[in-house]
Order: C-alpha cells, then sequence, then structure tokens
C-alpha cells in the first residue's frame, strides 16, 4: 500500500469517527445499551460469590427483568417521540 492511500484512508476514517461521536443519536444508542445491560450486569455481580446465593438468584432475576422491561419501554417511548417530531 503506498503512503498516499493510507493517508487518505486515516483521513477518511477520522471524518467518520468525527461524525458519529458528535452525532446525538449514536450517543443515545450508546446509553440505551448501557442502560440495557447495568440490570445484567448487577445481578451477575450479586451471584457471583463463594456463599450459597440459589435463593437470591430467584429475587434479583424477577428485579432484573422489571428492570430491563421498563428501560425497554422508556427507549422505545423516545423513539416514538423522535419519530413524531421529525416527521
Amino acid at each position: 500500500m503506498n503512503n498516499h492511500l493510507y493517508k487518505e484512508a486515516n483521513v477518511d476514517n477520522a471524518k467518520f469517527l468525527k461524525e458519529t461521536l458528535l452525532n446525538g443519536n449514536w450517543w443515545m444508542k450508546v446509553d440505551h445499551i448501557l442502560a440495557f445491560t447495568a440490570p445484567i450486569y448487577d445481578v451477575l455481580r450479586k451471584i457471583d460469590t463463594d456463599m450459597a446465593t440459589l435463593h437470591l438468584e430467584y429475587e434479583n432475576w424477577d428485579l432484573m427483568i422489571e428492570n430491563l422491561k421498563k428501560i425497554i419501554d422508556q427507549h422505545e417511548r423516545k423513539v416514538e417521540v423522535e419519530h413524531s417530531s421529525s416527521t
């Protein structure tokens, strides 16, 4: 690969990265992914122990499912609001 093509590829990659990082929609997706994975992570952290935790797993699982449903509902409402305001 010659030097000229390499430099152009870097410029194109840099432009793409800049556009992505400045895109509010991309950050909304990142926030949703972080919010969605947090309850799963919390349950895994609570049950990752040497102690007997099976009795806690069921309670934590139910709480995690409730939290995930809330997060999904909130995200879907945001998407609906954005869709209706952009049209």
